[in-house]
């Protein structure tokens, strides 16, 4: 689960991640740090109701890479440095994805056809419609 804010980073011995089975409520637990949960909306099949594609920063630019906007429900973030921060109902997401060794040989990431432009290329739209997604 990710948040729409960067934080510092703080080393943690202990940690807790939990999704639900039914995939609607997600939650972080780091204890004295940080509180977190975040709850997506499906429709009837399953599927989130407010899921996009997108390239995200750093190692993991994959071909289904998609964001889901979630309710974030709860999200306190305690650090002795930066200060208590209660963003409880403000914006979330979850960002899934899935590479593999032969998707990047042939060329199927998204990033493999980025020009910078900010818009879709072609051959991203191409690779977004064989996966059933729409550039939006």
């Amino acid at each position: 689960m990710e948040s729409s804010h960067n934080y510092g980073y703080q080393a943690c011995a202990h940690r807790d991640f939990h999704e639900a089975a039914d995939k609607t409520v997600y939650t972080v637990t780091i204890p004295g740090i940080l509180e977190e949960k975040s709850v997506m909306k499906r429709d009837k099949d399953g599927k989130p109701l407010q899921e996009v594609p997108a390239i995200g920063l750093g190692g993991t630019r994959s071909r289904t890479w998609t964001t889901t906007y979630v309710d974030n429900v709860v999200f306190k973030y305690h650090d002795k440095g930066v200060g208590e921060w209660d963003l409880s109902g403000r914006q979330a997401n979850v960002k899934e994805f899935h590479t593999t060794k032969p998707m990047y040989e042939q060329k199927q990431l998204l990033v493999q056809h980025e020009d910078m432009s900010g818009t879709w290329t072609a051959e991203q739209k191409e690779i977004m419609k064989q996966v059933g997604m729409k550039p939006e």
